[in-house]
């Protein structure tokens, strides 16, 4: 029978706080199991090295990766700076309009991009080429020592009489030892039709996608590269326990006892000859932890000292310089490309210009506002992706500079990309101090100025008026409570706060 359980609380509470720990050890394992986990695309393509041609294709695709990352970091400077200078220009354009403080915090926000993307450049030019030579030279290796000198047979062979005492067979003594020499040079492969299976070659070549997490490297390890096997087979024929005279054969095919200068092989009485050679390559391939081989010591025996140089890439070198790369990898910019308007309302640029727009510029306020709020002030909208707000817009609009000749007429983005970017800038920048200057207090404008300069500054105020009115208006027609007019008041207002923040700037 099962055993009785206590109702007791104090048992009960004791149950209750073991399965609370059983429960979160068993999460913990579950958790240590999840985080342990390969990518896919890594454990495929580890999976997939079967031979030195799915491990050469592994190879080339890392080499591939890490070129691609080479040529983005040297990208990205150039395209955030063709992006800033349409968003400079089209600021300094729209500094007075709706738009204008959103496209002054794109500048800010892409200026600092621009400068995190120069550091980047900086590092990844170190960096990343450091990473492609380890893994070039490693697979270099790879190639020759599993590739160029793979298994062949070699059957032509020089022998060299050789009269000197033996060093192994001495049993007997004098003239009844006999030595010779057999030499032969092996051939290197330089080449081999590789047909690995269409999905290993596809998995091993999965390994790029996976490089910037890539947590096991397959390789042959500079500890573990061996030569190649020879075996050697070498016949004898005849006695050779008497006679005087050990000679080489006529070509050097055999060593035997002649009393002349050798008969050919075919009618050597009393003769030994090394027959045929085999090497054997025996293709090896393991998982090297980049994490543990990064921060390992190179063992004793394959450190060099002084006058010495290493032959093989180690260990270590390969997995510090892969790592290296994938730290750098991680921290590359970008330019604006549909991120949205509340993504960029978080930027510290962005939460700068807010605060110094509402608080004044003595002190900032301690806690931030809320990025909807944020982003309604700075780019008008708490919805959206940049793209289409800003950015769209200045490769279709029409901007007019005047020019010695005819004026230039084109795209904020096409005048941008060209030479004539500064002249354009310094047009509206005159134009917009011109305005300032007109309006500024302590002016005095004479005649149709004065006129001019009063309108304009009665018909801002104007609109403003007009606004509180037919808000007025429209609360008095609803028959609202004083209550929730004031709350309605300040949801139709809100649509007009940016406007008259910048007619009071």
């Amino acid at each position: 029978n099962c055993p009785q359980m206590s109702n007791d609380p104090t048992a009960l509470k004791g149950r209750s706080s073991q399965h609370i720990t059983e429960l979160t050890a068993f999460w913990v394992f579950v958790l240590s199991l999840l985080t342990a986990q390969a990518n896919p695309d890594e454990t495929a393509a580890n999976a997939a090295i079967k031979d030195l041609s799915t491990l050469d294709i592994y190879d080339a695709a890392i080499e591939a990766e890490l070129k691609q990352w080479l040529a983005d970091a040297g990208g990205a400077p150039e395209e955030i700076t063709r992006q800033l200078e349409s968003v400079t220009l089209a600021a300094e354009k729209q500094k007075e309009t709706s738009k204008g403080i959103g496209y002054q915090a794109l500048c800010m926000i892409l200026s600092s991009r621009l400068k995190e993307a120069a550091a980047y450049v900086a590092a990844a030019t170190q960096k990343i080429p450091a990473a492609l030579a380890a893994i070039a030279a490693r697979r270099t290796e790879q190639n020759t020592l599993l590739g160029a000198l793979e298994s062949a047979k070699e059957t032509t062979f020089t022998h060299t009489a050789d009269s000197a005492a033996a060093q192994k067979l001495t049993t007997s003594s004098g003239q009844n030892t006999r030595r010779c020499k057999a030499t032969m040079q092996p051939a290197l492969t330089f080449k081999k039709q590789c047909t690995p299976a269409a999905a290993d070659a596809t998995a091993a070549r999965g390994v790029g996608a996976a490089l910037k997490s890539l947590k096991k490297l397959k390789t042959l390890k500079n500890d573990q590269a061996k030569q190649p096997k020879v075996s050697v087979t070498f016949e004898a024929a005849g006695d050779l326990s008497s006679g005087s005279n050990w000679v080489t054969g006529p070509t050097s095919t055999h060593c035997e006892k002649h009393g002349g200068n050798g008969s050919v092989i075919t009618s050597a009485g009393n003769a030994m000859a090394a027959t045929e050679a085999t090497t054997t390559v025996d293709f090896q391939a393991d998982e090297l932890t980049l994490d543990t081989a990064a921060t390992a010591n190179i063992k004793t025996d394959l450190q060099t000292t002084d006058g010495e140089r290493a032959w093989l890439t180690n260990n270590e070198d390969l997995a510090n310089a892969l790592r290296t790369a994938q730290q750098v990898q991680t921290a590359a910019q970008k330019a604006f490309s549909k991120e949205s308007l509340k993504t960029l309302a978080e930027t510290p640029e962005a939460r700068a210009l807010y605060d110094f727009l509402t608080t004044g510029l003595t002190t900032r306020p301690s806690e931030p506002a809320h990025v909807k709020k944020v982003a309604k002030l700075i780019f008008g909208k708490e919805e959206g992706d940049v793209t289409t707000e800003f950015l769209k817009e200045l490769s279709t609009d029409t901007l007019s500079i005047q020019t010695t000749g005819e004026p230039l007429k084109k795209s904020t983005q096409t005048i941008a990309a060209g030479s004539n970017l500064q002249v354009a800038i310094a047009y509206y920048y005159v134009k917009n101090l011109k305005k300032a200057t007109d309006n500024a207090a302590g002016t005095k404008p004479e005649g149709n100025e004065k006129a001019g300069a009063l309108k304009k500054k009665e018909k801002r105020k104007t609109g403003v008026i007009k606004q509180q009115q037919l808000v007025a208006q429209a609360l008095k027609k609803a028959n609202v409570t004083k209550t929730n007019a004031l709350e309605t008041r300040k949801k139709v207002s809100a649509k007009s706060k940016r406007e008259q923040l910048l007619f009071l700037m």
